[in-house]
């Protein structure tokens, strides 16, 4: 489902941009045709509501793969390992459309037995606030889907 609406989302971003494109050529060479303004807010807004939806399926799968770990490690930009208990408040997953700014350092949190792997990078203006990088999907690899707020003792 996560792979589908993916593509999809990049389909219409696609459109939008095709047809954006289009009303500018069309705007300077007055022939100002608004359909296509209108196709390009269309696939805008349609867009905004399959990214709010692949970010919620996105945390649903994570935090499933939460309750199914055994072992959660928190290893931090210094390769400390830290044991997070899976019922520990830590482990809230919060969602945030707001803008956000990261550091580059990759810190992950990691999950056993299956051995997966969550790219968490520190708010660069609030400390312990981590951004959630999930690599198993494209969309979740490059932008950030939610955020945990981690002490990390």
């Amino acid at each position: 489902m996560i792979a589908f609406l993916e593509i999809i989302y990049f389909i219409f971003f696609s459109i939008s941009v095709i047809s954006f494109l289009i009303y500018i050529y069309k705007s300077l060479r007055k022939q100002s045709d608004f359909k296509y303004f209108l196709i390009t807010l269309l696939f805008f807004v349609i867009n905004i509501f399959i990214d709010n939806e692949l970010s919620n399926l996105v945390i649903n799968e994570i935090k499933t793969e939460i309750n199914n770990s055994n072992k959660i490690i928190f290893i931090n930009d210094n390769k400390n390992q830290i044991e997070i208990n899976k019922n520990s408040p830590e482990l809230k997953i919060n969602t945030s459309s707001r803008k956000h700014s990261e550091k580059k350092i990759e810190n992950y949190l990691l999950m056993s037995p299956k051995n997966i792997r969550i790219i968490l990078k520190e708010d660069s203006k609030s400390k312990g606030k981590f951004w959630i990088k999930y690599p198993k999907y494209y969309f979740s690899n490059i932008k950030a889907i939610g955020y945990l707020e981690v002490n990390s003792r």
